[in-house]
């Protein structure tokens, strides 16, 4: 989440790290760490990144959070496909935690691409994981919006079965939503049905709304729907859209003390049925 509430977050103090102990498990199993060595660790890669990434996700430790597999059936769902061939690309994987996860559990690395528009998000992911030299899946820097022509987009275009879109489409206006999740048809397979695009976004009951920054327009299922209506039509594609509201965010929990009052989280799952 792209906003720079920094003065609600202190940088010595563990905020939220307590908040998320499955990770204590993947770091332990998966990076390597002994269990007294993770709250250092942990403390200490938050605090370096925090100098240069003064942003919520990076202070209240959400590269922690994994998100993706909370999400049971959809998490299932995607390692089952990765263990029988298919492909995936998230997009805005901060550290890539949720690639780890998915490795851990059994998903060929070489089957999945991170793409972040910050490289230095993914020297943190190395550093923090400790497998630079081992991790197979390949990141990559790339702005989500610009032309699908530039940069790394090229070298993935038509080549994923599943894209995730973590966290992202509430950072940017109506349009640029509309143009990121056309991006998101634009790299999944062409013309294959049953291909999906997951993510998770801000979300209010009472929407549309402006956000905090009173920019940018913050989803309920209602109008989420009518986004990828306009999809639809700019796309010629027909999608199944699962959409909800959970209530990940509280602002009773220190981590997001932060957060404009009586947001929600907004989860979709979208299958391409035509």
């Amino acid at each position: 989440m792209a906003v720079a509430a920094t003065e609600t977050i202190s940088t010595t103090e563990p905020t939220g790290f307590d908040g998320y102990p499955n990770s204590r498990d993947l770091l332990e199993k998966y990076a390597g760490y002994s269990a007294d060595e993770i709250e250092d660790a942990v403390l200490s890669l938050r605090d370096r990144a925090w100098e240069t990434f003064p942003f919520p996700r990076i202070g209240a430790f959400d590269f922690l959070d994994l998100a993706l597999s909370n999400r049971t059936r959809v998490y299932h769902k995607l390692l089952t496909r990765l263990q029988a061939g298919d492909t995936f690309l998230d997009v805005g994987r901060c550290l890539g935690h949720d690639i780890r996860k998915l490795v851990f559990d059994g998903a060929p690395a070489e089957n999945m691409f991170g793409a972040d528009l910050l490289q230095g998000y993914v020297d943190l992911g190395y550093n923090l994981f400790r497998d630079r030299d081992t991790l197979k899946t390949k990141f990559v820097q790339a702005n989500v919006l610009d032309d699908i022509t530039t940069g790394a987009w090229p070298e993935l275009v038509g080549k994923f079965d599943t894209v995730s879109f973590s966290l992202v489409l509430h950072c940017f206006p109506w349009e640029r939503q509309v143009a990121m999740l056309e991006r998101g048809v634009a790299v999944l397979k062409e013309g294959k049905l049953g291909t999906t695009t997951t993510g998770t976004a801000c979300g209010v009951e009472e929407a549309p709304v402006e956000d905090w920054n009173g920019k940018v327009p913050v989803h309920n299922p209602e109008p989420f729907r009518k986004l990828m209506a306009e999809v639809e039509a700019k796309t010629g594609t027909k999608w199944k859209v699962d959409v909800a509201l959970d209530n990940c965010y509280s602002r009773s929990d220190p981590r997001y003390s932060w957060i404009a009052p009586k947001m929600k989280r907004l989860v979709f799952e979208l299958t391409r049925v035509g």
